[in-house]
């Protein structure tokens, strides 16, 4: 079976990935899988920030320490994290500003 495009690209792109793929050296991703619309990226990255590994609801900032103590600060993901708090933050509050209008 092969999978949508569209899930492809949200996967590719989801929580941060471009920001992870720059501290693994890897430059091609957005080359590979263009950006999917920023809404349903947003949307995807919200759900795995609100998201535990166990798939027990919990907030972006639960998630985030999660996260960070589960791998050391020399780890390529414990620093993509880091970088790209801010801005997956700001995806999970644009997501809830638009399930409250």
């Amino acid at each position: 079976m092969v999978a949508d495009d569209m899930v492809c690209r949200l996967v590719a792109h989801h929580s941060g990935a471009l920001v992870e793929a720059d501290e693994r050296g890897i430059s091609e991703l957005a080359d590979e899988f263009r950006l999917p619309d920023a809404e349903l990226l947003e949307a995807l990255t919200y759900c795995d920030l609100t998201t535990d590994p166990d798939g027990c609801q919990v907030s972006v900032e639960e998630r985030l320490s999660e996260i960070l103590m589960r791998y050391s600060s020399e780890h390529v993901v414990h620093r993509s994290v880091v970088r790209s708090a801010p801005s997956l933050r700001r995806a999970a509050l644009n997501v809830q500003r638009r399930l409250h209008r």
